[in-house]
């Protein structure tokens, strides 16, 4: 029973030893939840005994936002740097070469929702050049974030910032 357990824990370094956390995952796809990025990374990736909110289940997206939502992840987590230099539109969680592309873009900002939201985006546009459908049922866990008010999904309610770097 203890191995079945629904119970999830922090790391002690995220609970004791830092004060902020800078959170930079890679945008990648996951069979899973459609996008690894910036909520998942900075909860999931942080708690133990995550093989739970692998399986699909009724309770996965209300224990995911209780994960999302979790104080000592919102106050700690300040920043948000999706790398998405070479992203991945399909397959995943291991890198596949065949269904990435040269975005060469670094999402940036505090708000994890929408910078997920933002990476979506450019994921299903990417989608039918392989014929494969959008991201739908897989990421029913950022509008449940986006409902429980931790972030922004509407992309029509964002200020996005195009910021273009010289080499």
């Amino acid at each position: 029973d203890e191995q079945l357990s629904t119970q999830s824990h922090f790391s002690r370094i995220l609970t004791q030893q830092v004060d902020k956390i800078i959170n930079i995952p890679v945008l990648i796809t996951d069979p899973d939840f459609g996008l690894y990025g910036c909520l998942l990374n900075s909860s999931i990736s942080m708690a133990d005994n995550d093989r739970r909110f692998r399986r699909g289940s009724v309770t996965r997206d209300d224990s995911l936002i209780k994960l999302f939502a979790a104080p000592v992840v919102r106050k700690k987590c300040v920043l948000h740097i999706l790398d998405a230099l070479i992203a991945q539109y399909a397959g995943g969680p291991e890198f596949d070469a065949a269904s990435s592309a040269s975005l060469q873009t670094l999402f940036v900002g505090s708000d994890a929702v929408a910078i997920d939201a933002l990476a979506i985006r450019w994921i299903n546009g990417q989608r039918p050049r392989i014929e494969l459908a959008p991201l739908k049922d897989q990421i029913t866990w950022l509008h449940a974030a986006s409902s429980a008010e931790l972030g922004v999904e509407d992309l029509d309610q964002m200020d996005i910032l195009d910021v273009k770097m010289d080499r």
